[in-house]
């Protein structure tokens, strides 16, 4: 579809469709055109049509995106009034919504409609390449709500320089956070559209050192099978939605959705955005468009701060000690002279520069007072024959990991009785499922629901987690990371030693995480607060420890928890739980857990063993 105007096009169009449709016989023509193309896929996905009902509803959310007045409820008016603005003088809507234009007038069968210059359009198409469109999947950023998920964005490359490789032009689609202030604003504002969705456009190698640098985030970029003429105009519709045409929603309408959406446009007959109205999950919505055979291939980028641990752990401890020591000016550069070979004194230096660069970034020190200290290094370095630091950074792509949905069913006994759970899982990913592909320092899992049978084909609500979220990187004397988590939902828990009862829980956890004998330990502190029915208090709040071991094999995993809190309500009551659960891997969609637990309330200990079955879809 070309997309260029001349000054005369716009008399050629308007006279066309004026010459198509007013004549009297064309006139159930232009009814028939509009009943006909007024619900066509592409109409519908280049203007976010939903379904709403019997009828339908835009996604945008703001006026100047429609042309009719009821164009968000109605995309045959829309249509209407696109076709009578171009039965007009009327260029403001060819260079507005380049994209929608030239569709309706390709429909109308006019190919070729000479040349019309649009300065500002232009310019915005003049910045993309059109030989090649990526997309790019980042990994979840803890300290963001907004990208606890992850994120995805778009890649256009051409075949001149300046359009290649790290130069590339990188599209991203994102809230504008500025006007929020407080933290209960910004969650707020993030899970109700409270903020507009702004599309921003920069070079890719800016877009990595944000992600890569800054962010501490892997980055893999997927090339899609997009022609050139697709890529074109996808350009234009960014073009038409760059505005705040849509606000941002963290959960559903977010950066995956939009570029999902975006995607759709040029291919509507094999990507569907349908099934991701409730939760988005950026990795979910790669898997859909894998799946419809438009990924052709991966490159990945890890993050710096990987690559910089990767070649520090390939030095004996001392020399990684000396590297820290060096870049914190605990000790003298001249501290290298002790090593025999040159090559090695270079890289002790570089690597201590990279890891000064790494403090200043994770904000452990002053740029202004690391200044002096990275010029002496840069002295030191220039001393030395050059060297390359090498290192291995192996990925493992997220596209063969567990699908994120999942269901169990597991049967489980007691002292007491037996049992069956039934589980649902909207989506995310935990330490105990299938490890490939997934982050290994974190878990987060939405909407998780479990239903409990008992012997007496009883079947209650045993507990629905709304949200679980644990972040366990290793923290090391060089990378101070920590450990945190947090749970909010309800569960059927005793509220004394015999009694059980739905509780509200918002816990949370704060600790460090550590590696031992290839076993990944976690040292937790635990609070836990509770909302019940009991008539004398109804909130109460337990605090404690935790011991949690983990291990992911590439056929199973295993997990030992331990755990002991007080309750400050129960005050002669202490909780203590041991728990160790064992997955078997059976591919990406499926694998067997067993579990073994013993809890003990004071003088009572109970045990409970159980053993199931669970799907990945």
């Amino acid at each position: 579809m070309k997309k260029k105007f001349a000054s005369s096009a716009i008399q050629t169009i308007a006279l066309f469709v004026l010459l198509f449709f007013s004549i009297p016989s064309q006139a159930a023509k232009k009814a028939e055109f509009i009943n006909t193309y007024s619900e066509h896929k592409t109409w519908l996905r280049l203007l976010h049509y939903k379904r709403k009902g019997n009828g339908w509803e835009s996604e945008a959310d703001h006026e100047a995106f429609f042309l009719s007045r009821d164009g968000k409820q109605n995309p045959r008016k829309e249509l209407l009034a696109l076709i009578e603005a171009l039965e007009g003088d009327y260029e403001d809507v060819i260079c507005r919504f380049p994209a929608r234009t030239a569709w309706t007038i390709s429909q109308l069968g006019l190919s070729e409609f000479g040349e019309f210059t649009c300065p500002k359009l232009e310019e915005w198409r003049s910045g993309f390449g059109k030989r090649q469109l990526s997309i790019s999947l980042v990994s979840p950023y803890v300290t963001s709500p907004a990208s606890i998920m992850g994120h995805t964005f778009l890649t256009f490359s051409g075949s001149t320089p300046s359009q290649k490789g790290l130069l590339s032009s990188s599209v991203n689609y994102a809230a504008d956070t500025s006007t929020a202030n407080e933290s209960y604003r910004y969650i707020w504002n993030g899970l109700t559209g409270g903020f507009p969705g702004l599309i921003e456009k920069r070079p890719m190698f800016r877009r990595l050192r944000r992600y890569n640098e800054n962010e501490g985030r892997d980055v893999w970029e997927y090339p899609l099978a997009f022609s050139p003429s697709e890529i074109e105009f996808i350009i234009d519709h960014l073009w038409e939605i760059k505005g705040d045409s849509f606000n941002y929603y963290f959960l559903n309408e977010n950066c995956a959705y939009r570029v999902l959406t975006v995607l759709a446009i040029a291919k509507p007959e094999l990507i569907s955005v349908e099934g991701f109205s409730h939760l988005a999950i950026p990795l979910d919505t790669l898997k859909l468009i894998d799946n419809a055979g438009l990924i052709k291939s991966v490159t990945y980028w890890p993050s710096a701060e990987r690559k910089l641990a990767q070649a520090i752990s390939q030095y004996p401890k001392d020399q990684q000690i000396l590297i820290r020591d060096i870049a914190k000016n605990k000790v003298s550069a001249r501290a290298v002279d002790v090593i025999e070979k040159k090559t090695t004194r270079g890289e002790i230096l570089q690597l201590s520069h990279r890891y000064l660069s790494h403090l200043i970034q994770d904000r452990r020190i002053n740029p202004h007072t690391a200044r002096q200290r990275i010029h002496l290094l840069n002295e030191e370095i220039s001393a030395l024959p050059p060297v390359k630091i090498s290192y291995e950074t192996p990925s493992e792509n997220p596209l063969l990991s567990h699908e994120s949905q999942r269901l169990s069913l597991s049967y489980v006994t007691n002292e007491s009785s037996n049992m069956f759970d039934l589980e649902f899982r909207l989506a995310g990913h935990s330490f105990i499922d299938p490890s490939y592909g997934q982050p290994k320092d974190m878990s987060a899992e939405y909407i998780k629901i479990v239903l409990r049978g008992t012997e007496n084909d009883n079947m209650q609500l045993h507990k629905l987690d709304f949200i679980d979220i644990n972040s366990r990187p290793t923290f090391s004397s060089l990378f101070r990371r920590k450990s945190w988590g947090v749970r909010l939902g309800i569960e059927r828990k005793n509220t004394d030693v015999r009694t059980e009862e739905l509780t509200a829980v918002l816990s949370g956890n704060l600790g460090v995480t550590t590696k031992f004998l290839g076993n990944t330990v976690s040292f937790l502190g635990l609070f836990e607060g509770n909302i019940h029915k009991r008539q004398d208090e109804h909130f109460t709040a337990d605090a404690g420890a935790a011991l949690s071991i983990r291990k992911n094999l590439a056929f199973a995993n295993y997990i030992i928890d331990l755990e002991h809190k007080k309750n400050t309500h129960f005050r002669e009551m202490n909780h203590s739980a041991a728990r160790i659960s064992l997955s078997k891997y059976l591919g990406k969609y499926g694998s067997i857990v067993s579990t073994v637990e013993s809890t003990h309330y004071e003088d009572d200990t109970s045990r409970t063993y159980s053993l199931g079955y669970r799907i990945y879809f």
